[in-house]
Formats: C-alpha cells, sequence, structure tokens
C-alpha cells in the first residue's frame, strides 16, 4: 500500500473508525468523501469497508468487532456502501460478500453482534439465499457452527428446504417429511450444494461431496445442539459414530460446541469418546480442551479411556510485585498482554494474558525479591524474531538478543519492571 496515496490514507482512516466503532470520525470522513463507501482496499483482496465490519479475509490485525458494530455498519449502508459487493479474498467471486463474511466470522460472534448485523445487511438488500441463490449464506453459517447466525438467516428468508439445513436448524417435522412410507430419503431432501473433495476442514461449507446425506445432516445436527433431529435421525439408523470427513464425529462437533444433551444422547447411542480424527489426531476431548469446555472435559472424563482423560488444564505463575497497577501498565503497553482481572482498586491481584500465555501479580507482603540470575518465567512462541523486535521497539530492557543455543532452542531473555526474567524461546 502507498502511504503516499491521499485516497489510500482516507481508506485506512475509515478502517479504523469502523472497527474501533468510532460512529462521529466515520460520519466526517463519509461526507467528506462521498465515494468512500465503495472504495476498496488497495491489497489483493480488495474488501469494502463493510468487508472489514465483517471482520474476515481482510488484514488479521485489523480484524477486530465493536460493541457498536450494527450502527457503524446502518451508517456506511445509509451513505450508499453496496450490500453485497464481492472482493477477492479467499479466492474471490460471488461468495465473498459481507454476508457471507460475516456469518464465517469469529469476531462478531465473540462480540455479540453477529446475528444483528445479519439483520441489518439483509434489511438493506443482502440476498439471504446468497448471490447464486445456492443457499451460501445459511450453509456457511451452519458450516461454522453459528447456530444463532443460521437461525436469523432462516428467519429473515434464508431457504432452508433440505435435509442438512433443516437438520441444523432443528426443523425435526420438515426433516420427517424428507422420507417416504418406507424410510427411504426423497429426492428433494438432496438440493443443497456440495464441495468437489471428498474430504473437508473441520468448520467449512459445502460439505464433501460423495457422503451420505443422512450423516452429513447428522453432524450438523450434532454442531448446533438438535437432540430432536439426532434422535429421528438415529432412529432411522444412522451410526452415533458416522463422520463425513477426517474421522470427526458428531461427538467431536458436540464436545467443540458445549452441546451436553447431545454429547449425552450420542454416548447413550454407542458415541465412541476415543475416536481420534485424522486431520489434527484429536479425540472428542482434546477439541473441548481448545475451547475450554470444562463442563465437556469433565462429562467425557467419565467414558473415556485412561490415557486419554484430561486432568491438567493450564498454568499460570504468580509474581509477587510492590505495585500491581504499574506492573498491569508495563505489561499491557510494553508486552503487549491483555489486562484479564483486577481485584480491589487500587488492585492487590491482576491476571494479564497473551493469546495462551498468562501471568498472575499478587502484591507482596513481604522484602522478597526476584532472582537476577535465573528466568522466572520461560514463554515458547512462535514468531520469536518479529516478538523481539515488537519488544526491543517497546523499549523492554532486553538481556541478550535471540541466540540458538546447544539445547535445540532459540531464546532471548528480557527483564520486566520489578525485576523479573522472561525467556523467549522458539524451536
Amino acid at each position: 500500500m502507498s502511504e503516499d496515496n491521499p485516497e489510500n490514507k482516507v481508506f485506512y482512516q475509515a478502517v479504523s473508525a469502523v472497527i474501533d466503532g468510532e460512529e462521529e470520525l466515520l460520519k466526517q470522513l463519509l461526507a467528506q468523501n462521498p465515494g468512500l463507501p465503495k472504495l476498496r482496499s488497495p491489497l489483493a483482496h480488495k474488501g469494502t469497508l463493510l468487508h472489514y465490519l465483517a471482520a474476515n479475509g481482510v488484514e488479521d490485525t485489523l480484524q477486530r468487532t465493536p460493541p457498536n458494530a450494527v450502527e457503524i455498519g446502518r451508517i456506511l449502508l445509509d451513505a450508499g456502501a453496496e450490500v453485497d459487493a464481492t472482493a477477492e479474498m479467499y479466492g474471490g467471486g460471488p461468495a465473498q460478500t459481507p454476508l457471507n463474511n460475516l456469518v464465517s466470522s469469529w469476531g462478531p460472534y465473540q462480540a455479540g453482534v453477529q446475528s444483528a448485523l445479519v439483520a441489518l445487511l439483509i434489511e438493506h438488500g443482502a440476498n439471504p439465499n446468497g448471490l447464486l441463490n445456492d443457499g451460501a449464506p445459511l450453509g456457511i453459517a451452519i458450516g461454522f457452527g453459528y447456530r444463532e447466525a443460521a437461525e436469523t438467516l432462516a428467519s429473515k428468508g434464508g431457504d432452508f428446504n433440505n435435509l442438512i439445513f433443516a437438520a441444523a436448524l432443528g426443523e425435526t417435522a420438515l426433516v420427517d417429511s424428507f422420507f417416504d412410507t418406507g424410510g427411504n430419503l426423497l429426492e428433494t431432501a438432496k438440493k443443497f450444494k456440495v464441495a468437489d473433495k471428498t474430504q473437508m476442514g473441520r468448520f467449512s461449507w459445502p460439505p464433501p461431496k460423495d457422503q451420505d446425506p443422512m450423516e452429513i445432516a447428522f453432524i450438523y445436527a450434532c454442531l448446533h445442539g438438535r437432540e430432536e433431529v439426532v434422535q429421528t435421525l438415529l432412529d432411522k439408523g444412522v451410526s452415533a459414530n458416522c463422520s463425513i470427513s477426517y474421522n470427526q464425529t458428531g461427538l467431536h462437533y458436540a464436545a467443540y460446541a458445549g452441546q451436553i444433551p447431545t454429547l449425552k444422547l450420542l454416548l447413550a447411542n454407542g458415541g465412541d469418546p476415543d475416536q481420534v480424527e485424522t486431520q489434527f489426531n484429536k479425540t472428542p476431548i482434546d477439541w473441548a480442551v481448545e475451547v475450554h469446555e470444562y463442563e465437556v472435559i469433565n462429562l467425557l472424563n467419565k467414558y473415556t479411556s485412561a490415557e486419554n482423560k484430561k486432568q491438567l488444564s493450564h498454568a499460570a505463575p504468580v509474581f509477587p510485585v510492590q505495585d500491581v497497577k504499574q506492573t498491569v501498565e508495563y505489561y499491557r503497553d510494553k508486552l503487549g498482554f491483555e489486562v484479564k482481572y483486577l481485584w480491589e482498586d487500587p488492585p492487590t491481584y491482576a491476571v494479564v494474558k497473551r493469546q495462551n500465555v498468562g501471568i498472575h501479580f499478587s502484591k507482596k507482603g513481604d522484602d522478597f525479591k526476584p532472582s537476577q540470575m535465573h528466568t522466572a518465567y520461560y514463554i515458547f512462541v512462535y514468531d520469536i524474531d518479529g516478538l523481539y523486535e515488537e519488544l526491543k521497539a517497546n523499549g523492554v530492557e532486553i538481556i541478550n538478543e535471540p541466540q540458538q543455543r546447544d539445547y535445540g532452542l532459540r531464546d532471548f531473555d528480557i527483564r520486566d519492571i520489578n525485576g523479573y526474567i522472561l525467556s523467549f524461546a522458539c524451536g
């Protein structure tokens, strides 16, 4: 991107306003630049401001969703944003609309605004069945496990008249209607798109080709916690251990989504808690661990084999410090951690976290001093050089640059505001 291009500069000012929820700034930029709603990123994905609001397929660092995202979307649409504009992320084409990107995006879901944004886009003319009328928005929401978004699409005109969509939405009577009196699946049940591959990765759409539609419907019913549909399909002969890709079963998907009643139903009907899928080589309980579904873990621990039981979860050190508030600000501003918890005002205990690494701080009540020779916390990272440059630019006290060690790791050390030595390693 050329920083000298005034149009690009204004566009990214607007992007920042969108993802940070700055309504007045966005209105001001739109008033000053009438063509801005239809302007596109100079990067290869060519996304519009609405695509940035959908928070998928654009730059990773710019995929965040403000709590007032619906109002931001309304401002853009009222200013002339093209609701069904396509872009070039993920190969481009008619599937890359703001609506499709939205219903496969974690950020809007986590912010609690995904379904409201779906409704907003449809109210402003987005086709709930996709530009090709192939059911893509509803299929994507179902495939990625966004139950409320799928329900909103269905309520706003999304066509769910096929076995898979009906199963994922919990439409048991409709599911039953797709079978004749002999229990055979009618052709009308099969009106859904399939991929040109025989296996598709976890959370994707469309489903793989050459798979039994009843088994596809069963997997999505498990993912979305539709116990009545799951029981109906079990009664029609579907196996509780069926899979449509990579040996990933209904137990895997229900475990990831925290669907406790569905898990109990599957286990009661012979679901195998020790099934190892082949995409990530994980059991259902491993999928639950990924998303910290502790109730699921406790349930599956009662059924899984001894070698697959999960007892220990994760750990974090507790550093005694003189000034908790000052320490938290240092870890936030210098080391890039998020403040997750503060106890009392001024704080006497705090928790910070950066991705999967957490640290606790406690106001010390004695004369304890950190070791000036030994590492207090050894942290494994992916991009050690990138992290080193980041911390160096933030003015962190670097003890040594990244070095390749005899023990096979590449690491560097820093000293924090309290004198604790943190080591970052990769290898």
